[in-house]
């Protein structure tokens, strides 16, 4: 229902809206049943969608509502509403919020250290009774007019945590909801109270909140937070590197405050003040004159406090040390005097999904929102998430979506699906459909000049910022096998570009208004230019940087690596960075991924190789006809037939990819993308004969399936338009080759029943991935196999079952064919992380029907953020050519 001044909910009268944010509205409300007035806080609707956060919720509510403290605002009840509305009846505290109280300035010590304590009592009530408030803040304390404090909404963030055992929660989700509203300063404000292992996404207890209570006293005192920032990733780079200052504190500052700040503001959690109460205690002796007391002691002897004093002073001693190094440090090397950190995040997953296919994440212009993709299984995904929140959040809008990247203002975020290229406004709304360049796009970006433009089939085109038709461009001089991942220079008038394949590939620069090249005479891939006048590209799995000329369009000086760690994904860097100098990338993982794996009906998976391989990546695996023998690639190039009995791996081609077994074993096809154009080869099995080129088009093509009959089946992308299916009946005639599949969206990863009746394959017509099964060798009618999202249909020995992913879970779906094809059976094999790709399955059948191979794709994985990266880049020193 729609809730209005007057409405009722049960027995409450709602009054007047108080505010509004992430964590629902609330409202004045007259409670008409026991005639008092309270504050409503009605919860987000998606709440109710989410049964194990509903009913951690309600358990937390309950616990919360045990609390019975004078300085705790008291929860009365969790209720549900008469339209399935859930919301919370809560004490009304009359007041204002100590952030207002603070922007007046700092508190006299007399008045900060009464505010103090009474924090400290609630807290303490709190912790003994197991609750943890993890979003301790000046906005969550209100002061009553008779100048008492009250702490408010004790533990609901945790409520609100995706996973209660990661003790991660979003901070910015805020139970508190003042007259702040959602502004960026509430963000900076979160973040500014954030723990260090809260900051890196840790696991929090009760010392978070300890650290919290330490930056609250600090700021009543001096009226300056304690870790500031002018944005959120300064604000973070202070908390995890910077320490109060404690020379803004007032002279009449008790040297026990002092100590008690210090003590709490510990960065080593095992070092901070271990319990709040002791914290209570230092300052009812702080302010009852006591100036012998030390924290955690009580009352000692002048000797015994000073010689419990000497590690405070060394420890001071050494800090005065290292800031006199640092100064030093940064005069030496002349750089920005702005703190680096690091921290990482987990990356976000959803049922098996996977890293999307090129740029997988962006970050928006001020460094304060990064979004991701994940692919894989029956959609593609993509998440933001501030830089300040531990949780991120599906876009469900851009359902999918992949190959995220911001507009210039950071307005919007641009993205891909099977069905063209979008555009979301970061603040909310549906997303605007702009053009139909699809296919196979592995690169975009966002010009000044009003234009996006996308690598798409290894060509360049432009689309307008607003929408309309999508625009080859065509420059005479590319002269490779095409271009990728195109960087819009700020000026608007210029692209940078790669030309050619992976460690082969050249950077050039593209004049937009004459239309021609200049080439800038490095090796590489994926050029990005940084606003401190660097470029940054990757060659050899490396991140390299050199100092560029915008102006000219040059670089200056010899590259040099930076950021070893990066995942580099064929020609494209894991890796963005914002405006303000954050940088977000996606690790490499040094123990490796992607392991060929054989797996039984149960999902028992055992490796291929029990000992390390020549191979750093696997892709496209095929058992041979008789199963003896399986064909793969690397995403670096080459195919390798592998002897299953022997286990001796053979390099077959130095380059290629989707290896396809004739139907006899002994011949092997796959694609190129050795010409402008992907191409299709042909090899015998016994190398007897050097690779021809099979077939050669305009057009992008790539093996897709090789049927009983002997018919190659061709996934054809057609610019502008997508990926069409077509069959080439005699693979030595290319007059032979007839559409197969030309429907409007995409039709790929076609499988051919081994009885060579039906075609099975995936499309997006529906507005997300399904599978799909129609009659071969000539399609007629359709029948939806997935019900809930499907990917890379596959058939068993006999064509009685169809296999196919959904999200985690390996499906088996039995078919009768008496009178047409229709499901009789479905079941869930096993469920597992193992890699899927929409346009290309990476798993096969043995001919035996027992088991399969797959690749394992490790699940989970972090995102890595570096705040102030730019700083760190500045210091590198230049290499003279």
């Amino acid at each position: 229902m729609s809730l209005n001044q007057g409405s009722t909910l049960l027995h409450y009268r709602l009054v007047e809206k108080l505010g509004e944010g992430g964590m629902g509205v609330v409202w004045a409300a007259a409670d008409t049943s026991l005639e008092r007035d309270v504050a409503i806080k009605v919860l987000p609707e998606e709440l109710g969608s989410h049964r194990d956060r509903l009913a951690r919720f309600e358990r937390e509510a309950k616990l919360l509502a045990s609390l019975n403290h004078p300085n705790i605002a008291a929860v009365y009840g969790l209720h549900e509403g008469p339209d399935g509305e859930h919301f919370i009846a809560m004490e009304l505290v009359p007041g204002e919020d100590l952030a207002r109280v603070l922007e007046r300035g700092p508190l006299s010590v007399d008045r900060a250290l009464a505010f103090a304590t009474q924090i400290a009592e609630a807290l303490e009530a709190a912790h003994e009774q197991g609750v943890i408030h993890r979003d301790l803040k000046p906005a969550n304390v209100v002061v009553t007019p008779d100048d008492r404090v009250k702490v408010l909404d004790f533990g609901l963030a945790k409520s609100f945590d995706a996973d209660p055992g990661s003790g991660s929660v979003n901070p910015s989700i805020s139970p508190t909801l003042t007259s702040a509203g959602t502004v960026a300063g509430v963000i900076l404000g979160t973040a500014a109270y954030m723990s260090p292992e809260q900051a890196r996404g840790r696991v929090v207890d009760k010392r978070a909140d300890i650290w919290a209570f330490g930056c609250l006293l600090h700021e009543m005192l001096t009226g300056m937070r304690a870790f500031a920032g002018e944005t959120v990733s300064d604000t973070l780079a202070a908390v995890l590197t910077a320490q109060p200052d404690p020379e803004a504190l007032p002279s009449g500052t008790p040297a026990a405050v002092r100590r008690l700040i210090a003590r709490c503001t510990e960065k080593d959690s095992r070092r901070r003040l271990r319990d709040i109460g002791e914290a209570r205690i230092a300052l009812e002796d702080a302010r009852a004159g006591s100036s012998e007391s030390e924290v955690g002691t009580g009352e000692e002897s002048p000797k015994r406090g000073f010689s419990r004093s000497l590690p405070w002073i060394a420890a001071a001693g050494a800090a005065v040390v290292a800031l006199v190094m640092a100064f030093l440090y940064v005069l030496q090397i002349g750089a920005p005097n702005r703190m680096v950190g690091r921290f990482s995040v987990e990356y976000p997953y959803t049922q098996g999904q996977r890293y999307g296919d090129g740029r997988a994440l962006a970050i928006s212009p001020d460094g304060n929102v990064i979004v991701t993709s994940a692919a894989g299984g029956s959609d593609d995904l993509l998440y933001y998430r501030r830089i300040d929140e531990y949780e991120a959040n599906q876009i469900n809008a851009a359902r999918a979506g992949r190959l995220p990247f911001f507009s210039p203002d950071g307005e919007w975020i641009g993205f891909v699906t099977p069905q063209g290229v979008w555009k979301i406004n970061l603040a909310g709304g549906p997303p605007t459909k702009l053009g139909s360049v699809t296919a196979f796009t592995v690169g975009a970006t966002w010009s000044t000049n009003g234009s996006i433009y996308l690598t798409s089939s290894q060509q360049l085109w432009r689309l307008p910022e607003d929408g309309g038709e999508s625009e080859r461009i065509d420059v005479e001089g590319f002269g490779s096998p095409g271009v990728g991942n195109p960087w819009a220079m700020p000026s608007g008038k210029s692209l940078l570009l790669s030309v050619g394949q992976r460690d082969d590939a050249n950077l050039i620069a593209l004049d937009l208004e004459t239309n021609s090249i200049r080439e800038l005479g490095l090796q590489g891939s994926d050029p990005r230019y940084l606003p401190t006048g660097h470029l940054v590209y990757t060659h050899a799995n490396q991140v390299l940087a050199v100092r560029f000329d915008a102006r000219k369009l040059a670089p200056i000086g010899t590259p040099i690596p930076v950021l070893p760690r990066v995942r580099i994904d064929g020609n494209t860097m894991q890796l963005a960075f914002s405006d303000s100098g954050t940088a977000v990338y996606l690790p490499a993982d040094e123990k490796g991924w992607r392991r060929l794996v054989m797996v039984d009906l149960k999902g028992r998976a055992d490796p291929v190789f029990q000992e390390s391989t020549p191979f750093s990546d696997n892709n496209d695996p095929r058992f041979s006809p008789d199963g003896s023998k399986i064909a793969l690639s690397e995403s670096a190039g080459p195919i390798w037939v592998i002897d299953l009995e022997s286990g001796a791996p053979i390099k077959f081609s130095e380059s290629g990819f989707y290896p396809m077994w004739s139907p006899d074993g002994s011949q092997i096809a796959y694609g190129t993308a050795r010409s402008t154009s992907f191409d299709l080869m042909l090899r015998p099995l016994d190398m007897s004969q050097p690779e021809r080129v099979l077939l050669d088009r305009d057009t992008n093509l790539r093996t897709a399936d090789w049927a009983q009959d002997g018919a190659l089946i061709v996934r054809e992308e057609i610019p502008g338009k997508g990926m069409d299916l077509v069959r080439w009946t005699e693979p030595s005639d290319e007059s032979s080759i007839d559409a197969l599949l030309d429907g409007a969206d995409d039709e790929v990863s076609p499988a051919v029943s081994p009885d060579g009746r039906w075609l099975a394959y995936i499309s997006g017509q529906s507005g997300r991935d399904e599978v799909y099964v129609t009659a071969y060798p000539k399609p007629e009618g359709v029948v939806q196999i997935s019900v809930a999202g499907g990917a890379n249909p596959a058939w068993s020995a006999d064509s009685r079952e169809l296999y196919y992913f959904q999200g985690r879970e390996f499906i088996a779906v039995t078919v009768a064919t008496d009178r047409g094809l229709r499901v009789v059976g479905r079941r869930t094999l096993f469920e597992g992380d193992f890699r899927q790709y929409r346009w290309h399955r990476q798993y096969d059948v043995h001919p035996d029907g027992t088991h399969f191979v797959m690749i394992e794709d490790p699940p989970g994985g972090h995102l890595e953020i570096i705040l102030n990266w730019f700083t760190e880049l500045e210091q590198i020193p230049d290499r003279a050519n």
